[in-house]
This record gives C-alpha cells, structure tokens and sequence, in this order.
C-alpha cells in the first residue's frame, strides 16, 4: 500500500522537497495538484463518451474544447513540475485558460444557471491557491464575460436581466466571504510558520551555544590530559639535565658518546612533548571542510590522547579493523566523539572499582557502504532505566561533582548532525555497547 500513496505524494508536491518555511507553498502546490487531477479526470471522461455517443448532452464543439482544456491542464501540471517558481505563472494559466473556456462555451450554448455557475469554482479556486488578488481579478473577469455575452446584440436573450443579478449575487457573495476566510487563513498560517521558524532558530542557537560550552569543558579535560602526558617527558629531561650539571659540578667528563645519548634522549623527549602539542593544535582546527580519511588512523589517534588516562587506570584498549577502505567525513569530529566514549568507559571502570582486569574494546568494519564502529568495556553496563535517557541534555549518571550529563549528547550531536550518522547504545553481558554508523559524505 506504500507503493501508491507515495505516488500520489509525489505527484501532489510536483516532486518537490519542502522546507518548514514553505509549509504553506506545499499545500497550495498539493491542492493546485489536486484540482488539475481533479479537471482532468472529470473533463476527460465527458469528451471520451461525448466522443463515443455515450453521453450526447454536448454538442461536438463542446466536446472539442473540453478536449483541449484537458490538453491544457496536463501541460500546466508539467510546467509546475520544472520548478517551484513556476507556481504564480502555472495559477494564471489555469484562471485564463478556464475563463476562456468557460466563456467560448457559453457563447456557443444556451445560457442558464448551470453554466454561469461554472465561474464559481474558478473564483473560490483563485482566492484559495492565489490569495485576494488574484481572486478578485477572477471574479471581475468573469462578471465581465458573463455580461459581455449577455447584452450581445445579435445572441438570443434566452436569460433575463434579473437572472442575471442574482448569478452576480452570487458570485460576489462568494468572492467576498473567500476573501475574508482566506485572508484571515492566509495571515494565521503564516504566523504560524514565522513562530515555528523562529522556534526552531531559537533552538539551534541553543543547542549551538551548548555545543561550544560542551567543547570547552571537552577542552579543559583534554589540556588536563596533555598537563599529565607532560609530566613525565618533562621529569625525564629533567632528570638527565641535572645529571649533567651535578657531573661537572664534580669534575666528570662524560665520553662524547655518553653525551651523544644524553642528547637523543632529550631530543626524544622534546619530540614528544611538539607531536603532543601538534596533535591537538590539528584536532581543534575548526575547518570543517571534508576530508579523505581511514577510520582505524582516526580511532588510533584518539586512542593515543587518552593513553596517559587509561595507563593511570590500568585499563587495557584492544582494536580490531576490517576492509581499510577510506571514506570523506570529519575526522576531529569523529575523534572528540570516540573520546567521549572513551572518557566514559574510562569512568565506569573507575567508579565501578572491581578486581577483574579491565578492558575496553574498539572494533570497525564497513557495511552497507557504512563504517560501523563499536566501543564496549566490561565495566558493569548501565542500569536499564538509564538508557532511553542516556542522550538527553544533562541527564548523568555520575556524581554531579564529576559529571555535566553533556558528553554524550554532544556525541549524539556529533555523530547524526555533523558526520550524518547513527548512534545506538545497548547493554551486554557484562558491560555498555555503542555502536556508530558513519556514511562518506560526497
């Protein structure tokens, strides 16, 4: 059954995708739709059993120019199709083409209230799909032929004077209620969309402010990381400095090739301490252009920040990679995400304080023109009621001292609003499973 009505969808909106900003074009554009659907099938069917005898109330002309108003009605529905600017033209053509119509054939055929009320459509159909305007100009064209034909001098007066007036009543009684009610309609509906739009813009705003807030509190854990990554080059160099300063202080004459491992040793040590540096400088970078990347090198390197974090806590991170194969995404963004993951796994071990040796395991593989990439620990697993809350805005399950509840929210945003994808959590035997799904952006 989904098959059809996606069809007739497709075939209301011309095809087309529609922003919240235009909800309103969208249902011009599906009723406009409808009514030419609607012309076609009903005038269609009279000129093909007009045509073939069934139904013999219109004369061959009539049949004729029904036809060509149906021919005229399919060309407007694929004019509207070419693009949605098109829409104020597509609604011009239909009011002339049916006043045309309408007016040649009361020319041509007895007048009576039949057919003089075949103008009341057209002008409830303008004041719908084109507003006070365009409806007003159908209303005053229509009661233009309707007289014109009237007050010919060589047509038979077969409609009275006052016949006439009451069509006119009748008519402007209909244009002016259209008017009011869609005016008032008209006006509603577009506040409706600026609040909603605006609604939304507040939204965004807020979520982008927390998203900053949520990188500087990211920041300040990973300068604390680099603080300890630090310490341990820096008392190394230390060390071998004093070493050489006590040593000739004591009137030692280190060999040159003592000096020369002294000297590498520091080198080695300085080298660290720049790719360190080098390392973050590259993840905040804010050019967000896409690039050509490899998911294990990715993982790898935020791996590698945390290093320092995972040793202190004696947890061991095991990976496992299949079909390398690159994809363009944002590697920053992945990183901080996979250290999110990281961060909290690493929690979890430590508040969960057992004897067992602590793991976390990292694992990627393509699916699907896919990279997925799961990260579970055996660090106890999240309690049941936590989990269809485990991404909302400041929902944590640690103490509020130790946590914001931003982290993986801001994960959640990282993964489905920059990189596209798809975040999922579930618990396993003896821990917490996430699972990310990250397509190549082209």
């Amino acid at each position: 059954m989904k098959f059809p009505f996606k069809c007739l969808d497709e075939f209301l909106s011309s095809g087309f995708d529609f922003t919240p900003k235009e909800e309103l074009l969208k249902q011009r554009f599906k009723l406009i739709n409808s009514i030419l659907g609607l012309i076609i099938l009903t005038a269609g069917l009279l000129a093909a059993t007009s045509f073939f005898g069934i139904y013999q109330d219109i004369n061959k002309f009539q049949s004729i120019t029904t036809s060509l108003y149906v021919v005229f009605m399919i060309l407007i529905i694929l004019f509207l199709r070419r693009s949605k600017s098109n829409y104020n033209v597509a609604l011009i053509a239909l009011m002339i083409t049916s006043l045309i119509m309408f007016g040649t054939t009361l020319y041509h055929v007895s007048i009576d209230h039949s057919r003089i009320l075949w103008f009341a459509p057209t002008v409830l159909t303008m004041f719908v799909l084109g507003g006070k305007r365009l409806g007003y100009i159908t209303y005053f064209s229509s009661m233009f032929i309707i007289l014109s034909i009237h007050f010919m001098p060589n047509r038979p007066q077969d409609f009275t004077h006052l016949e006439i007036a009451e069509t006119i009543f009748s008519l402007s009684f209909i244009a002016l209620i259209s008017g009011m009610v869609i005016d008032r309609f008209v006006q509603e509906t577009e506040t409706l969309v600026e609040r909603v739009e605006e609604e939304v813009q507040k939204n965004r705003q807020k979520d982008e402010e927390l998203l900053r807030n949520s990188k500087l509190a990211q920041m300040g854990e990973l300068l604390s990381i680099i603080s300890h990554q630090w310490k341990q080059p820096l008392s190394t160099i230390s060390m071998y400095t004093a070493d050489s300063i006590i040593g000739l202080e004591m009137g030692d004459h280190p060999s040159k090739e003592d000096q020369k491992n002294i000297y590498h040793a520091i080198d080695k040590q300085v080298k660290f301490l720049s790719k360190t540096m080098d390392d973050f400088r590259h993840f905040y970078n804010p050019n967000k252009a896409l690039k050509h990347i490899y998911m294990p090198h990715v993982i790898e390197q935020a791996i590698e920040i945390l290093t320092p974090e995972l040793k202190k806590s004696n947890i061991t991170v095991h990976t496992g990679f299949h079909y390398n194969l690159p994809l363009h995404s944002y590697p920053n963004e992945i990183t901080q995400a996979i250290l999110i993951l990281l961060k909290n796994a690493k929690d979890a071990h430590d508040e969960n304080k057992k004897t067992h040796p602590k793991r976390i395991h990292i694992s990627g593989y393509q699916q699907k023109g896919l990279w997925i990439i799961e990260v579970r620990d055996n660090a106890g697993g999240i309690h049941p009621d936590d989990l269809p809350h485990i991404f909302k805005q400041f929902f944590t399950t640690k103490d509020n001292k130790k946590g914001t509840g931003l982290g993986l929210y801001l994960c959640k945003t990282i993964v489905e609003e920059s990189c596209r994808g798809k975040i999922e959590v579930e618990r396993i035997e003896d821990g917490t499973l996430f699972r990310l799904s990250i397509p190549s952006q082209k």
